[in-house]
């Protein structure tokens, strides 16, 4: 009889056993992550991409995650997260950043996210493409179209291909929508309680003319400002700093003409000098003079107007910025001061800013540019 109860005692508890297994929760699953290295300018098109993918496929909240990692991100970023991340986007516009990263956080961080992912090296920089695939970065044809040409559908697409690669099926893909390399734009009417709609881009200087005719915008006799700046603001859903600079000049019953490209010089003579030689505009205030060449000066002077140097902070808050003693740092004084005076402009004015927000809808922390508004006021004025 002992025997049997010692019998009976093993399988109760073989039982119990199996039970508390079988109820035991499973361990929970590391979400795929896509990390981007880029521009703190690239965040917020790529926040927009990412509650567009939830709208489209609400499954995938909480089981997608994304890092970024850029210059004012770079102090929060977590190692560990980065560098098991499923993709990592890599603009390689941006090696500084890449080997700041390696640096301060003593990584190869193309070498250890390629241990259980992939890289995919977007975008154009110094060092040629032999450079990254050497160390098995991806020159993925699609991926850097997607990333070429920007825009929402792209930002969206780029994502989904990403989440592709990763192992996530089921997405839609489409194809690559082309973008314009130059350029005219005008901000969209702002609607009280509505969210900021995104602009038009024109791509003829007759096609931007005769909107401004039909939309009131045309002030025969009052000074002709043009606004230059990169296409990335435009594709990149970030034109909250160049609008306030628009909104300035209209307020002071100027006439404002926006203008993109690259280079910026390039962009200059292309758009704002008509047939006969002369030029569309008076003075200008431009932001996309950062990579002026020995040639630039020579194109400015077709145009033959005054240029006024704005600079939008790199990596910093305004907070930051006032609070320097030094100004500007030593890399937003080479790119933002002494490359743009040798194409000839004029009078460097700080207008804009980068901040630290977190979004609502995600929880996660992103970078926004904001305008700096008395000294847009300053910069409109001279």
């Amino acid at each position: 009889m002992p025997r049997l109860l010692s019998v009976v005692a093993l399988l109760a508890c073989a039982v119990l056993g199996v039970s508390a297994q079988r109820s035991a929760p499973a361990p929970a699953q590391a979400p795929i992550r896509i990390s981007y290295l880029y521009s703190d300018g690239n965040i917020s098109g790529t926040l927009k991409a990412f509650k567009a993918l939830l709208q489209e496929r609400p499954d995938l909240r909480n089981r997608v995650a994304l890092s970024f990692i850029t210059e004012s991100m770079l102090p929060d970023v977590k190692l560990e997260d980065v560098t098991k991340s499923n993709i990592l986007v890599l603009d390689v516009m941006n090696q500084q950043m890449l080997e700041r990263v390696n640096k301060e956080k003593n990584v190869d961080l193309i070498a250890a996210v390629r241990r259980q992912g992939k890289v995919l090296a977007v975008g154009e920089g110094l060092l040629p493409k032999e450079h990254y695939t050497k160390q098995g970065a991806l020159w993925d044809p699609r991926a850097r179209t997607y990333w070429a040409h920007m825009g929402a559908a792209n930002q969206v697409a780029l994502l989904k291909y990403a989440l592709t690669q990763a192992g996530v099926t089921g997405l839609s893909i489409p194809d690559p929508q082309p973008s314009m390399d130059f350029g005219y734009y005008y901000p969209a009417v702002d609607r009280p309680g509505a969210p900021r709609a995104a602009g038009q881009v024109f791509q003829t200087w007759e096609q931007f003319t005769a909107w401004r005719q039909k939309n009131g915008k045309l002030r025969p006799g009052a000074p002709r400002i043009a606004i230059g700046f990169y296409k990335a603001a435009y594709y990149g859903d970030e034109t909250e700093l160049i609008d306030a600079v628009i909104a300035n000049i209209e307020r002071r019953g100027a006439e404002a003409i926006p203008i993109f490209g690259y280079p910026g010089d390039v962009a200059t003579a292309r758009l704002l000098v008509d047939a006969s030689g002369k030029s569309r505009a008076d003075a200008m205030l431009g932001f996309f003079f950062n990579f002026a060449g020995p040639d630039s000066s020579g194109y400015l002077a077709r145009v033959d107007i005054p240029i006024i140097n704005l600079i939008s902070l790199y990596g910093r808050s305004e907070s930051e910025w006032r609070s320097s003693p030094m100004g500007l740092s030593f890399f937003e004084g080479t790119f933002n001061v002494a490359v743009p005076e040798l194409a000839g402009t004029i009078a460097p004015t700080v207008v804009g800013s980068q901040e630290k927000l977190r979004d609502p809808d995600t929880g996660m922390t992103v970078v926004v540019r904001r305008p700096i508004l008395p000294q847009i006021s300053m910069a409109v004025g001279r």
